[in-house]
């Protein structure tokens, strides 16, 4: 390292533990320099582990189910990321079959009960991009028509929803996705969970809730 002289600006980026940073300073002799950290940590989110039993979805989902029915457009927002279709079909059955006409929200009462006025929506990879725009644009307003999206494909990349939660059915496929499934909503502002799957273990979820 003779050739790092004062006439030289050496700048080392790096993301790793304290341990292995105070060895590379060692081994790049450069116990003099100016160190500039930073954690990448969020004060905003903690990380728990929960199990649930996929046998019996409606009382995991009962809360969510309770408060729209209870609350309509002012019911918490809710983004559940799915690991199968299947389990984003069964749960849009679920929330389909229990509010019944609850599902809709119709002002005047004369309004279609369809995808228009239905408070939960399907977000999915053969979802007509007309649809997936209005699902977004409803769902990021603070009392969009959309309070629970249940989706098996990352939503909106860049789309930040202020205020709700995330919930996860299943694992998931890796870092990346969980990293972008955590960063849908509340990620700089309001606290938040974010409940970690077990993946050695069968019946398990994931969410991330405004408190």
């Amino acid at each position: 390292m003779h050739a790092c002289t004062r006439r030289h600006l050496l700048i080392i980026l790096t993301i790793a533990v304290i341990y292995f940073i105070k060895n590379l300073i060692k081994d790049l002799c450069m116990q003099s320099c100016v160190q500039i950290l930073g954690d990448p940590n969020k004060p905003n989110i903690r990380y728990v582990v929960v199990d649930i039993d996929h046998g019996d979805l409606y009382e995991t989902f009962k809360s969510v189910i309770d408060d729209i029915d209870e609350r309509q457009l002012s019911a918490t927002k809710v983004m559940v990321f799915c690991r199968r279709k299947e389990d984003m079909k069964e749960l849009f059955e679920l929330f389909s079959q229990s509010l019944g006409p609850k599902a809709y929200v119709r002002p005047q009462g004369t309004e279609p009960m369809d995808d228009r006025t239905r408070l939960f929506a399907m977000y999915h990879k053969k979802t007509h991009d007309l649809v997936k725009r209005t699902i977004e644009t409803e769902f990021c307003k603070e009392c969009g028509s959309v309070r629970v999206v249940f989706s098996t494909i990352p939503f909106g990349k860049g789309i930040y929803v202020k205020g709700g939660n995330v919930m996860q059915l299943g694992p998931s496929s890796g870092v990346d996705d969980c990293l972008q499934g955590s960063g849908r909503i509340d990620r700089n502002t309001g606290f938040s969970n974010w409940l970690l799957p077990t993946i050695d273990r069968v019946n398990s979820f994931l969410c991330k809730g405004h408190q």
